[in-house]
């Protein structure tokens, strides 16, 4: 049977802050198998930010294992980590992180930026992911000029050209309005029937729908981990901003 994508072992994180210890993980114990789409969901201060980011490799467990394609992550120096992040990670987060003064196609290049890929299969690649957010047309205008949706749609096409492992999403749908929302989560879970794998952290159950499975945390905790039937066409429940 083959290894799972990603396997953690007993993972806990303490923050210092003076004196005082604050317990945010608290041994989560967890698989994700390649082709999955898990929504970690919970109420603020359960660990859900935590966990995102150690499995995304932007922060250390203090104790506990974490393995990535059979790989164990805490032994890894930071270039390495680096290269992980760059290379096996996508990254599309709720304030979507775009720099603001260059066009959609140079924002989705950025990724390229320390990698020797080929200018003309960096080209290939963009315009393919653009191809698949739906803002082929779009390349040449700069992030300014669009709207939430569409600057949510580059975010994402930017997580798609090193042909990530993982696809991380961190509330990606946190500063949109309901219709556009919808839009976005169909776009990330027609990426997932296409074999990718997205990890999403959500507070909204309208949107953790769109995963297959559902892992709930408390307190540090796992509470619970259910597989579910993922919908594709909901109704907009979230509230108009």
């Amino acid at each position: 049977m083959a290894e799972p994508l990603i396997k953690l072992i007993d993972i806990r994180k303490t923050y210092k802050m003076g004196e005082t210890e604050y317990q945010a993980l608290k041994g989560v114990s967890l698989t994700v198998e390649k082709g999955d789409f898990l929504a970690i969901m919970g109420p603020s201060g359960s660990g859900k930010s935590t966990l995102m980011h150690i499995l995304g490799c932007l922060d250390s467990p203090s104790s506990g294992e974490y393995f990535l394609e059979s790989k164990e992550i805490g032994k890894l120096a930071d270039k390495d980590l680096a290269k992980i992040r760059n290379e096996k990670i996508g990254f599309v987060f709720q304030a979507f992180n775009l720099l603001q003064r260059m066009t959609v196609l140079d924002n989705v290049l950025v990724p390229f930026t320390y990698s020797r890929i080929p200018r003309a299969e960096q080209m290939e690649r963009a315009n393919k992911a653009l191809e698949k957010v739906g803002l082929e047309s779009k390349k040449s205008n700069k992030t300014n000029q669009l709207s939430g949706g569409q600057i949510q749609r580059t975010a994402i096409a930017r997580s798609l050209v090193m042909n990530p492992a993982i696809i991380f999403a961190d509330e990606p749908t946190g500063n949109l309005d309901s219709k556009t929302s919808h839009e976005i989560m169909s776009i990330l879970a027609k990426l997932n029937e296409q074999g990718n794998t997205i990890i999403l952290v959500t507070h909204e159950d309208d949107i953790a729908a769109y995963a297959k499975r559902i892992v709930k945390l408390r307190d540090g905790e796992v509470v619970s981990d259910e597989k579910q039937k993922a919908r594709t066409n909901m109704t907009t429940e979230k509230k108009e901003k």
